[in-house]
């Protein structure tokens, strides 16, 4: 079996994708429970320390809405 190499990953190459990402991280996922780039109070710590999560099942119902 003859392996072949991949291109790098290239953002650049697929601003409209990269867009659309950035977009849902900020308006969507920011405001959902255990999100790891949520905002922080100031020294770093997370707003709500221990949060109650997401069932796959609810977050995938809160996408399609």
């Amino acid at each position: 079996m003859e392996q072949s190499l991949l291109p790098p990953r290239r953002p650049d190459l697929k601003p409209t994708v990269e867009a659309i990402n950035g977009a849902v991280k900020k308006t969507l996922f920011a405001d959902m429970s255990g999100y790891t780039e949520a905002p922080t109070l100031p020294g770093g710590k997370p707003i709500d320390p221990d949060p109650e999560l997401l069932h796959f099942v609810v977050f995938v119902a809160k996408l399609l809405n």
